[in-house]
């Protein structure tokens, strides 16, 4: 099965099981993923994370369910809320205002099921980009290219190049969209070069058609370092120029604590069953193996030092 109609196949399970209890590592079992593999192709390709994701079909079905019985907290605990006060926080972070002035204000319909082969289809064209690109006062002439996603191999469907400068994206998750837009500010405000979102030409942030927000952002200059150049003679200054940069984002984080979201990925399995075994092939791959005793030392050390963090 191709990488589409795996997660295709997830996204069915999901939609079959919403009212029961979803675990990621059991859904990403079930299509032959590593959690953190599963979680990053997931969000590379339906352009939200999982739990949000899930989050979000559930508020979905649940307010049709209301708008049918009127059984506003019955409907939140089937679908996994554990209280009404949380289905309504839930709620308004989604749709920017409480569930009651939701259905006075629209009719609630029945959720589509989700299709990703049909979605690709729905691809933004370049003309259509070009139209939605008239919100904002932008050179005209600026040459609009795909982005990449899943290491290169795959063409990101909700993300654009606007001439060297800019980036273009579209997605679904305004809630989570609105977070960015606060971190980045605040990370602006320290110091740390941060895409940040060009106000259109009525000063807002980003405009919404239908379900969809749609955003233009500087683009951070600067380009990635290539694998085989972080190994040269001059590693450890690299490696310390890395160290310093993590230092001072999570720094500034920690003024932002209220605005992130805690990822529950259990980082000790991703580093022992994915980032290291990812090393090796990767220092292979480049020419640059590493000593054994590394991968011994490091095995044997993190698990020890992990139960020391915060």
């Amino acid at each position: 099965m191709s990488t589409i109609e795996l997660l295709q196949k997830a996204i069915d399970y999901i939609e079959e099981n919403l009212k029961t209890e979803l675990l990621i590592s059991e859904i990403a079992k079930l299509v032959g993923f590593s959690n953190y593999h599963f979680c990053h192709l997931f969000s590379d390709v339906v352009g939200m994370p999982v739990a949000a994701y899930i989050t979000k079909r559930r508020i979905l079905h649940a307010i049709y369910e209301i708008s049918q019985t009127g059984k506003m907290v019955d409907t939140a605990l089937l679908y996994g809320f554990d209280t009404h006060a949380g289905f309504y926080k839930a709620f308004k972070r989604e749709f920017g205002c409480s569930p009651s002035k939701f259905l006075k204000l629209n009719t609630a319909k029945k959720p589509k099921a989700v299709c990703l082969l049909e979605e690709a289809k729905r691809m933004l064209t370049n003309t259509q980009i070009k139209e939605i690109l008239l919100n904002w006062e932008l050179d005209r002439t600026l040459k609009i290219e795909p982005t990449f996603v899943a290491g290169g191999a795959m063409q990101s469907r909700d993300t654009w190049n606007i001439g060297n400068q800019f980036i273009f994206k579209t997605g679904k998750n305004i809630a989570e969209l609105r977070g960015h837009i606060a971190i980045s500010k605040a990370l602006t405000k320290v110091g740390l070069v941060t895409p940040c979102p060009i106000p259109t030409k009525q000063g807002e942030e980003f405009i919404i058609e239908g379900d969809r927000f749609f955003v233009v952002t500087n683009r951070v200059p600067g380009s990635f370092l290539p694998v085989e150049e972080r190994y040269q003679e001059n590693r450890v200054e690299i490696a310390i120029q890395y160290g310093e940069a993590i230092g001072e984002l999570h720094q500034a984080l920690l003024a932002q604590d209220d605005m992130l979201e805690v990822n529950d990925t259990n980082m000790l399995e991703v580093v022992m069953n994915w980032a290291m075994p990812q090393t090796r092939t990767v220092m292979e791959q480049w020419g640059c193996p590493l000593p054994e005793a590394f991968y011994l030392e490091y095995m044997e050390n993190f698990p020890k030092l992990y139960n020391q963090l915060p």
